[in-house]
């Protein structure tokens, strides 16, 4: 968010830099001489384009398109809208609108941003099409579509996309939107443009769209410039006052805790957590020990998380004592924190986390998740029901990171594998 883009060349032999996604300058240096101009307003911005033009063609006698390593106004107006659309295939497939608090799909963001005074500085400015120029289009096309994602704790009478579609959040009843109105306007107060909402911004009625949404939802948390999280039941900063959160029960908060890069902490009244200098909570000590202790895991995966199928045990007790309001949701919710993409279909119960473990298992070898103690799963009797039956380390077999390669096994061990992956599921017995 605060870092600078520097390009070489924008037009001929001038050198540009551009600070900030949202609040920065536009400087351009040519012979020692710099011209600087606020990137704040949409008019100020035609106008700094027009001027900026203006300079070079007549103080600096620019070529036309029609001479060699030029490129034509077709050319690079095709360019920014497939920069556009490559950006769109790595953001969520809607967003608010923090200004007029609107939804818009893909296809109606790609509208947006083609019309927008960044996208008619690119066509104005753009003779080149050289690498240097393309980096410096999919850096602005990056900062366009920088958006906030929502990480809250559902509560009764949430809303749905059927409640919003082509409204405004901001002229529907307000008692009800409270939530949305909030978290779209501290989004806009930080300087983003656009907002996702879970409870708003999926079609539960397509089955195809919720499928990619969960596939997507860690590497879309992973992508966001901010990551808003709000306690609703939180109405004092103080650590006591966070560790006793609900949110932190959840079971899909803990993925978007991991994937978020940049997090705010807001309690019930939409006020910062903490207030101060520092923005990104996650580098502040006391939220980061709070965090910690709230949830069992480590600080260095808190700061930086990459989804892997490593040391399977331990995160899945990160998951233990969450819960989720679909039985389902205790697999689907941890496949982005293990890198794993499965068929979502509510109504298999607990048939999802048992193929979630014979997935994890078929990559790693890791026999210890047949070490468990609960509820069996209804697919195969040696695999449990959910991360509840996990506790800190194996009961049974020794902590060696045993793998399927380990020459020294139980029969019985050896029996329980080849039972959960032989074909055909072994049904546990009814009582």
């Amino acid at each position: 968010m605060d870092a600078c883009f520097y390009a070489e060349r924008l037009i001929g032999l001038v050198n540009v830099n551009v600070y900030h996604p949202f609040h920065g300058r536009l400087s351009i240096y040519r012979g020692g001489a710099q011209f600087s101009c606020p990137m704040h307003g949409l008019t100020k911005e035609r106008k700094l384009q027009s001027e900026i033009y203006s300079f070079h063609t007549a103080q600096y006698n620019i070529p036309d398109a029609s001479l060699p390593g030029r490129v034509g106004a077709e050319q690079v107006k095709q360019a920014v809208r497939t920069a556009a659309e490559s950006k769109l295939r790595d953001i969520p497939l809607r967003l608010f609108n923090t200004r007029d608090g609107k939804i818009y799909t893909n296809k109606a963001l790609i509208t947006k941003f083609m019309e927008s005074d960044q996208c008619l500085s690119l066509l104005t400015l753009t003779t080149t099409l050289d690498q240097i120029m393309i980096q410096f289009i999919n850096e602005v096309v990056r900062r366009f579509f920088a958006y906030a994602m929502l990480s809250h704790r559902w509560e009764d009478d949430e809303l749905a996309f059927k409640d919003v579609k082509e409204q405004s959040v901001y002229d529907l009843p307000a008692a009800r939107f409270h939530k949305v109105h909030s978290f779209c306007h501290q989004a806009g107060e930080c300087g983003l443009e656009w907002a996702w909402v879970d409870t708003c911004c999926i079609d539960q009625t397509s089955s195809a769209e919720v499928q990619r949404t969960i596939s997507s939802m860690f590497s879309w948390y992973r992508g966001s410039a901010l990551t808003i999280i709000y306690l609703s039941d939180v109405m004092e900063s103080s650590v006591a006052a966070l560790l006793d959160s609900q949110w932190f029960k959840r079971g899909w908060t803990l993925q978007e805790l991991l994937a978020a890069k940049v997090i705010r902490i807001y309690k019930k009244n939409w006020s910062p957590f903490i207030r101060g200098a520092v923005f990104n909570h996650k580098d502040i000590a006391e939220i980061l020990d709070a965090l910690e202790t709230a949830t069992g895991i480590e600080q260095c995966y808190l700061k930086s998380y990459s989804p892997s199928v490593e040391r399977p045990r331990m995160k899945l007790t990160w998951a233990r004592n969450r819960k989720t309001k679909e039985t389902e949701d205790e697999a689907y919710c941890l496949m982005g924190i293990f890198g794993i993409t499965m068929t979502v279909t509510y109504g298999e119960g607990d048939y999802a986390f048992a193929r979630l473990l014979k997935e994890i298992m078929r990559r790693t070898g890791d026999a210890t998740l047949l070490d468990w103690v609960g509820q069996r799963s209804s697919m195969n009797s040696y695999l449990p029901s959910s991360p509840r039956c996990f506790s800190d380390g194996p009961l049974c077999i020794e902590k060696s990171n045993m793998v399927f390669a380990d020459p020294v096994w139980s029969l019985s061990l050896v029996a329980k594998i080849m039972l959960v992956f032989k074909k055909g599921p072994r049904r546990a017995k009814r009582k």
